[in-house]
């Protein structure tokens, strides 16, 4: 039975999230009883109930003031080899394919599931953060100086910035940078407008059947390139979106960029590109599954009093949060619900970070909310 705690909007789409998978029958969940005290003294639950191996579901109600708000909590014990996190986007692993985190649930056969990511409402749906799945990058990190919560290849939760790297070659030789991965325009808060200007951007098969085009309107002139089995198929310069081949991709590239693909590419020219995290980052967290990217939330066990007018961090909302232990062995996935009854209230961001803490979590990253705040449960 699939159960879901949210009174608003459920139709809502989200991008990405977060999500749980079992592969062995429940034989319960605990924590020590010393961490469980400390942690739970001004935040009991109303109901805690283990839905997996690994895996325990709480519901707790917090009071602000005369303000109640129901929190809903999924904790993780990733040393359970049973308990996988893995990342879910689009439908069947197209990320312009939206999909419902309901949907999303029930295609994977999640035990639990929350959204993760922030989207453009008006945009392409895609996710502004990465996603990086069975090690791989689909999605390039967006804003460099927000967080992103991953799992390492030996089953760690880990919350850090992410910073990428790529390069594109020409059969001359020469090169330029390659600005991102599968990324719908988004503003990098660096002083520049949009992240794609005088950029490079690779648009593969997960992006979805088309290319990026002028971005719905975001851009009057560009170039793409068309690539083909490692060779250029085709040039178009400002034409409507083309078909991505599927043993293939598409260079896209404004301003300079553009400037570079038209000067060192001819139709049948090899293409060469590299694209990774950045090696210091690879070294120091060979990362399995990334996905999410925002603010901090809770740095050490102790809230950082986050605030970004951008998400209305001071009015109350349903909002999403991940949140790891200091031995990134523990996982937090957490939903505050705002309902239309008016029963539950939403938080305000620092209010999440409390929550957080009150919880025993070391570091968090708050999630994309207001309407996108979901969580799906698989009850026994």
């Amino acid at each position: 039975m699939l159960i879901h705690f949210r009174r608003l909007r459920w139709g809502l789409l989200t991008a990405m999230m977060t999500t749980v998978q079992t592969l062995a029958p429940m034989i319960g969940f605990g924590v020590s009883a010393e961490v469980r005290a400390s942690a739970m003294s001004s935040l009991a639950p109303l109901w805690s109930e283990p839905i997996s191996e690994g895996v325990t579901v709480s519901q707790y109600v917090k009071h602000f003031g005369n303000r109640l708000t129901n929190v809903y909590v999924a904790e993780i014990d990733l040393t359970n080899p049973y308990a996988k996190i893995v990342p879910l986007y689009g439908q069947d692993g197209v990320l312009t394919k939206k999909q419902t985190v309901l949907g999303h649930a029930e295609s994977s056969e999640a035990v639990v599931a929350v959204n993760a990511d922030f989207f453009h409402l008006q945009g392409f749906g895609t996710p502004l953060g990465p996603i990086i799945d069975e090690g791989e990058v689909k999605s390039a990190p967006g804003v460099s100086t927000w967080s992103t919560f991953g799992v390492t290849e030996d089953d760690r939760a880990v919350i850090a910035p992410l910073n990428f790297a790529g390069m594109v070659m020409a059969p001359d030789g020469s090169t330029y940078p390659l600005g991102g991965v599968n990324k719908e325009n988004f503003n990098p808060r660096d002083g520049r407008t949009s992240s794609h200007i005088d950029q490079i951007v690779l648009f593969s098969p997960e992006w979805g059947s088309t290319s990026f085009g002028d971005g719905r309107g975001s851009f009057k002139s560009y170039v793409e390139l068309v690539v083909q089995g490692g060779f250029v198929r085709e040039i178009r310069a400002t034409q409507p979106p083309t078909s991505i081949p599927p043993d293939g991709f598409v260079l896209w590239g404004h301003g300079k960029g553009a400037e570079f693909l038209l000067t060192h590419f001819f139709v049948g020219a090899p293409v060469q590109v590299t694209y990774d995290l950045q090696e210091e980052v690879k070294r120091s967290i060979p990362l399995q599954t990334a996905v999410g990217s925002h603010i901090l939330l809770v740095d050490q066990g102790r809230s950082v009093h986050p605030i970004d007018p951008a998400v209305q961090s001071h009015l109350p909302q349903a909002r999403t949060a991940v949140g790891i232990d200091e031995s990134g062995t523990k996982v937090w996935l957490v939903v505050a619900e705002k309902s239309a009854d008016g029963k539950s209230g939403g938080v305000t961001l620092p209010e999440m970070a409390d929550v957080l803490v009150d919880l025993g979590v070391w570091k968090a990253i708050n999630l994309d909310g207001g309407g996108s705040s979901s969580m799906v449960v698989r009850r026994l």
